[in-house]
């Protein structure tokens, strides 16, 4: 009888150890997905900033090139950033190159990842940034149009469960020029 429940408890034991290793694998997993998904939206935000700083530097206006809407997909090669452009409507779908690299909208790589990733971009006036005008900011800055965009990133992905699973980064871009 004591072997009986002295084998019980190893077993409830084993039991345990082996549901908390699946568990922390699992956590691990899903930890590293997240992580690859907010590096490729932070990604995606920097391309925006990258294009506005290339048009202050170039003397074209800040917005040149920058698509406003919805559903906006990167063409985007990190091997190649100066080609970067954005395109509404293109495939979502991130690709995975056997390097490592993920691009989206080139034809270098097939593979693809869990990702699929796109941007909602939206101009903000001066006078939608200040709710109220109290003091005249806006008309102090002789700026009553367009003075900012305000950029979304959006990762999608599925886990092999079936959950959806998405990372949105928000960044607001001011022309400060």
């Amino acid at each position: 009888m004591e072997t009986i429940v002295a084998l019980g408890v190893i077993m409830t034991g084993l039991v345990s150890v082996i549901s908390l290793t699946i568990s922390n694998l699992n956590a691990e997993r899903d930890a590293a997905t997240r992580y690859q998904a907010v590096n490729l939206a932070r990604e995606t935000i920097e391309l925006v900033r990258n294009m506005r700083d290339s048009n202050w530097i170039s003397g074209a206006d800040a917005w040149e090139g920058i698509t406003l809407g919805d559903d906006i997909v990167p063409l985007f090669n990190p091997a190649d950033p100066a080609v970067a452009r954005l395109e509404q409507g293109g495939e979502a779908r991130v690709m995975q190159c056997g390097d490592g690299h993920f691009v989206q909208g080139t034809p270098f790589c097939s593979d693809p990842s869990l990702f699929s990733r796109t941007l909602t971009i939206t101009e903000r006036t001066c006078l939608q940034l200040f709710e109220t005008e109290t003091e005249g900011q806006c008309t102090q800055i002789k700026k009553t149009d367009r003075i900012a965009l305000a950029v979304a990133a959006k990762v999608t992905w599925q886990t092999p469960g079936g959950g959806q699973h998405e990372v949105i980064l928000d960044e607001i871009f001011y022309d400060w020029r």
